[in-house]
C-alpha cells in the first residue's frame, strides 16, 4: 500500500551513523551487526546477488496452485537479519524516544508477545525469553520497527519482498526446505505431531514433537548462508500483498503491491511457525495474514528485517556498499563460493548441555567458508558406535575441513556412555586419520582425570563459558569460533 509523503522536517538533521561493524565473515556470506542499546545489537547477513527458481514444481508435496507458475527471479544484493527480531530487539527500539530529525508513526508496545514470563516453558538453559522472536506483531507495526530502524542508523531498513525470503530461505537450494526434501523436530520448531488431512506431506519423523510455544531463535541449524529460523518458529511478515499466482512477475525480487487495497488488505506471511504443520513451512508456502487484525495478530507472527542500498531500486547493478554513508573497513569481496567444501563438524556433547551447542553453532556457521555441515551422534537402533562415527565424519571426508568439538561439563564427564564408548572412539579415528579434536569447557569440572586432558582447549577451563556474564560470554564465543576456524581450514 502507498503511504503519503511525511511533511518536510525543518529540524536537523541526525549526524551520519557509523557504519556497520563487521562482526565475522566467510566466503558465501558476511555478518554485521548494529547496535541498539542496553547490549543488544541487531545481526545482518549479506546475501549476494544472483537468481534463483521462485515458487515449486507442480510435483513438489504439499504444494498449493498460489505457488506457481514456477518462475527466474534475479536479485540485487541485500542484508537480511540472521534471525527473526527477537523479544529484546523490539524492547529496545519500541523504547527508543525521538531525537531531532526523527519521527515515530505510531506507538509500539515493548513487551507485545504471549511466550513471556509464566506463558513461556524455559528450555534447558533458558532464563529468560529475550532470545525468542517476538510475535503479537502486525504489519503495520513491523513496518513501524523498520521505519524506526532505518531513522535511526540512516539506513534503509523495510521487509522483505517475498522474493528476497525465499531466496534467501533457499541459500541455493530447491528441495521443499532448504536442509532437503523432509522436515524433523529436531531440525525445526513446528508442528511435527499433526499428521492431520491439512499435512499431506506423509513425512516419517522419528521423534515427532510439537513444542506448543517459540523457542530461542538460532537453535536450530543454520541454512547455507548462515540464517536460522527460516523454517518455523514464527511465520515472517513481508512487504507483498496477496494475490493468487506469480504470473506477470516482477522478476527483479521486488515486492508486488495493490496500491488500491483497502487499509484491512491481507500481506504475505512465510516459513510457518511452531503451530503449523509441516506442509506450511516449505521455502515456497505462502501464508497471508490481515495486515492489522481487529483483535491483534496472532501468537505466531513475527518479521525480520532487511537492509537495502539508499535508493529505492532493485537494479542488480546497485552496490550495496557503496549505498553506506561510510566504508565499511573490512574487504566486501565475495570470492571461492563455487569451490568451497562444507565443513563437517562433528559435535560430542551431554544431552543436558543441547541448549550451549546451539549458542556455538549460531556464532560458528557464519564464519566457516563454504557452509557447516553438522553431525548428530544419536544411534540409531542395529548401529554400532563406531559405524556411525565413521559414517558422520565421512571416509572422504577432507581431513583439513574435519573438526571434532567436546562440550565439556560435569554432565559430559558423568555420562559412562560418552566416556567409555563416544570419546575413545573419536580419538581412535583423530589418530588414524589426522582429524583434528578441540574443546569447549562449558561448566567447571575435572577433565585433567579423563583423556580429554589430552585435547585442546579452545577457552580457558578456569572460565567456562556457564560461569560467564552476559557481554563476556559474546565476547568469549566469537573468541572460541576464532580458535575453531582456522583448525577446519578457515584462517
Amino acid at each position: 500500500m502507498e503511504q503519503a509523503a511525511p511533511e518536510a522536517d525543518q529540524s536537523p538533521s541526525p549526524p551520519p551513523q557509523k557504519p556497520l561493524q563487521l562482526l565475522r565473515w566467510q566466503a558465501r556470506t558476511q555478518v554485521f551487526y548494529e547496535v541498539l542499546g542496553d547490549g543488544v545489537r541487531l545481526t545482518m547477513v549479506r546475501i549476494p546477488a544472483g537468481s534463483f527458481q521462485m515458487g515449486s514444481a507442480e510435483q513438489e508435496p504439499g504444494r498449493k496452485a498460489n505457488e506457481g507458475p514456477q518462475h527466474e527471479v534475479t536479485l540485487a544484493e541485500f542484508l537480511i537479519g540472521q534471525t527473526p527480531i527477537t523479544q529484546a530487539q523490539w524492547r529496545a527500539v519500541a523504547g527508543w524516544q525521538e531525537r531531532p530529525g526523527e519521527r515515530w508513526g505510531r506507538e509500539l508496545n515493548p513487551e507485545p508477545s504471549r511466550f513471556q514470563g509464566e506463558e513461556a516453558r524455559l528450555l534447558a538453559g533458558e532464563t529468560i525469553t529475550d532470545g525468542r522472536p517476538v510475535e503479537r506483531v502486525s504489519w503495520l507495526e513491523a513496518m513501524e520497527f523498520c521505519s524506526r530502524l532505518g531513522q535511526r542508523m540512516n539506513r534503509n531498513y523495510t521487509l522483505p519482498s517475498e522474493a528476497q525470503w525465499e531466496y534467501a530461505c533457499r541459500a541455493g537450494t530447491n528441495t521443499p526446505f532448504h536442509f532437503g526434501a523432509t522436515i524433523h523436530s529436531d531440525l525445526v520448531n513446528f508442528n511435527g505431531s499433526d499428521a492431520s488431512r491439512i499435512d499431506q506431506l506423509n513425512m516419517s519423523d522419528p521423534q515427532p514433537l510439537w513444542r506448543e510455544q517459540t523457542t530461542p531463535v538460532g537453535m536450530f541449524p543454520a541454512n547455507a548462508w548462515g540464517l536460522h529460523d527460516m523454517h518455523g518458529n514464527v511465520w515472517e511478515w513481508c512487504l507483498d500483498s496477496i494475490r493468487s499466482s506469480y504470473e506477470d512477475g516482477p522478476y527483479n525480487g521486488s515486492p508486488w503491491v495493490d496500491s488500491q487495497a483497502p487499509e484491512e488488505l491481507r500481506r504475505i506471511v512465510r516459513g510457518g511457525s511452531w503451530y503449523m504443520p509441516a506442509r506450511y513451512c516449505r521455502s515456497a508456502w505462502r501464508g497471508r495474514a490481515n495486515q492489522e487484525r481487529p483483535h491483534g495478530p496472532n501468537d505466531d507472527s513475527g518479521f525480520r528485517v532487511v537492509c537495502l542500498p539508499p535508493s529505492s531500486s532493485l537494479s542488480c547493478t546497485d552496490n550495496l556498499a557503496e549505498g553506506f554513508q561510510n566504508k565499511i573497513d573490512e574487504p566486501l569481496g565475495l570470492q571461492g563460493e563455487a569451490t568451497a567444501i562444507p565443513t563437517n563438524v562433528y559435535f560430542s556433547y551431554s544431552q543436558v548441555d543441547a541448549q550451549w551447542l546451539n549458542v556455538l553453532q549460531n556464532v560458528l556457521a557464519p564464519m566457516v567458508r563454504g557452509g557447516l555441515r553438522v553431525w548428530n551422534k544419536q544411534v540409531m537402533p542395529g548401529e554400532s558406535w563406531r559405524d556411525k562415527v565413521e559414517w558422520a565424519l565421512g571416509i572422504t571426508a577432507v581431513p583439513e575441513q574435519t573438526v571434532i568439538i567436546l562440550l565439556v561439563s560435569p554432565s559430559y564427564l558423568a555420562s559412562d556412555y560418552i566416556i567409555n564408548n563416544e570419546l575413545p572412539e573419536l580419538l581412535k579415528e583423530a589418530d588414524e586419520r589426522g582429524l583434528k579434536i578441540l574443546w569447549v569447557p562449558i561448566e567447571h569440572c575435572r577433565y585433567e582425570h579423563t583423556d580429554i586432558a589430552k585435547v585442546q582447549a579452545v577457552y580457558s577451563p578456569t572460565r567456562p563459558l556457564a560461569a560467564l556474564k552476559h557481554d563476556e560470554l559474546n565476547e568469549a564465543l566469537v573468541a572460541i569460533c576464532r580458535k575453531i576456524t582456522p583448525a577446519i581450514g578457515n584462517n
